[in-house]
């Protein structure tokens, strides 16, 4: 990449996606990245044209004194990683390490703002369990499976970026929809309490050290694929919490 993509230089092309938070009067900005237009093979090296679309994109964030927040991934698994597995593979945690190295790479001189995971029930829960997201499957365990290594690539995604960029700021951006029980019955009571478990504790508990939730746990009566020392790894600490109300 030549050393002019990265100055500050004045944007030749109108970009309206940064007109916008300037109209707006907002001082960050978030973004999400592409996987595939950075990697677009497995093990080929990065595409130079996907960075400098990025780099035109912070620069210009950074031209206008607004702070780019960088998202690192947001639902979109490149194809041939899903052949190899996706989610399900716990080999999904060293490819996303491998990313996310790119992106620190690339962008970690002028970035310091970093959101690891969007909403990882969606990829978890809706693209593995409830088959409603790419890739339409259907099945408790493999979604078990997909929420453990999320997590899992969540944390290991922290620890590089925090090791690698000076005065970074990591966390990550869960869906949260609070839930309130229909009644005070016991039924109804036991189905908010596990829909609090299931839908949002699942993904914070873990990353705030508290582990899986018990409530969900007993209900599904199946087990993350939990290896020594992933809780740990998962439990990494943060800098911010993302909220998507």
């Amino acid at each position: 990449i030549s050393k002019d993509v990265h100055n500050l230089a004045p944007l030749r092309e109108k970009q309206e996606s940064i007109s916008i938070p300037i109209e707006l009067g907002l001082n960050a900005y978030r973004f999400s990245i592409s996987w595939s237009r950075i990697l677009p093979t497995f093990d080929g090296p990065p595409n130079p044209e996907g960075i400098d679309f990025y780099n035109r994109l912070v620069n210009g964030l950074l031209l206008r004194g607004i702070t780019p927040f960088l998202t690192i991934y947001h639902w979109d698994l490149p194809q041939y990683l899903h052949e190899r597995g996706g989610w399900n593979s716990r080999k999904s945690v060293e490819w996303f390490a491998k990313y996310t190295d790119v992106l620190i790479t690339s962008f970690g001189d002028r970035v310091k703002h970093w959101i690891t995971i969007n909403e990882p029930h969606c990829v978890a829960w809706f693209g593995y369990y409830r088959g409603w997201f790419a890739p339409g499957i259907t099945d408790l365990q493999t979604s078990l499976n997909v929420a453990h290594h999320l997590l899992l690539a969540h944390g290991t995604a922290t620890r590089l970026i925090k090791e690698k960029i000076i005065g970074s700021k990591v966390g990550f951006a869960p869906g949260l929809t609070p839930v309130y029980p229909a009644s005070n019955r016991g039924a109804d009571l036991r189905a908010a309490e596990f829909m609090d478990a299931y839908d949002i504790r699942w993904f914070l508990d873990p990353v705030y050290g508290k582990g899986y939730p018990t409530a969900a746990l007993e209900r599904f009566n199946l087990t993350p694929p939990i290896l020594e020392g992933d809780m740990e790894v998962i439990s990494t600490p943060t800098d911010f919490l993302g909220v998507n109300y």
